[in-house]
């Protein structure tokens, strides 16, 4: 299935609870705000195979549930293919996976490693607004890549149901209301050029 999404980057010292009070949004959320604890720890082979062909491959605890996702690029940026199955580890993921229509069966388990594990607390809730729905996500945490950190501050808006453009305009109305700008990468594209520094 397709993941479409825009991140916004919250400037360091934001304070993200400014947004999660203010009563604009709040009068266009559907249910109250739930807050989970989120740890994903990311594949790949020795070789980075995975990342060359903008792909990633994660194991992520979302509260008590497990889930294992492939994610693979598209030319838009915040445009992604996606599958996902509930499951602790990867080897048993991959045919579930597969099934799905995943293109993880050439993946072989004993040549995935982990590169690096991304933990967050997650604020979440669903924005109704005409026609268009959407999941609003602020994830504060950390990435962990090796003895590096680097510090995770970011407003995602993930369309559910309506038109693309509706989303791109409330990310638009996201960006002037609280003075954000666009994260352009993902936590993992980010985790991979933290390495690289």
């Amino acid at each position: 299935m397709l993941e479409i999404e825009t991140k916004l980057q919250l400037p360091d010292g934001f304070d993200a609870a400014q947004i999660l009070r203010d009563p604009w949004l709040l009068d266009l959320i559907d249910t109250p705000f739930v807050e989970t604890q989120h740890r994903a720890i990311y594949y790949d082979t020795a070789d980075g195979l995975l990342a060359q062909r903008k792909w990633a491959l994660r194991v992520r605890r979302e509260g008590d549930v497990y889930r294992v996702a492939l994610k693979t690029g598209t030319e838009n940026i915040d445009i992604r293919n996606e599958w996902q199955c509930e499951a602790t580890e990867i080897a048993g993921a991959l045919p579930k996976l597969a099934a799905l229509g995943a293109p993880a069966e050439g993946l072989q388990v004993e040549e995935l490693l982990p590169i690096c594990e991304i933990n967050f607390t997650r604020t979440h809730g669903v924005i109704i607004l005409g026609v268009l729905s959407a999941e609003l996500a602020i994830d504060i945490g950390e990435i962990i890549i090796g003895t590096k950190f680097a510090p995770i501050c970011e407003l995602e808006l993930e369309l559910l149901s309506g038109d693309v453009t509706k989303l791109q305009a409330l990310t638009g109305i996201f960006i002037a209301r609280y003075g954000l700008a666009r994260q352009p990468l993902s936590k993992l594209e980010r985790a991979l050029s933290i390495r690289n520094e």
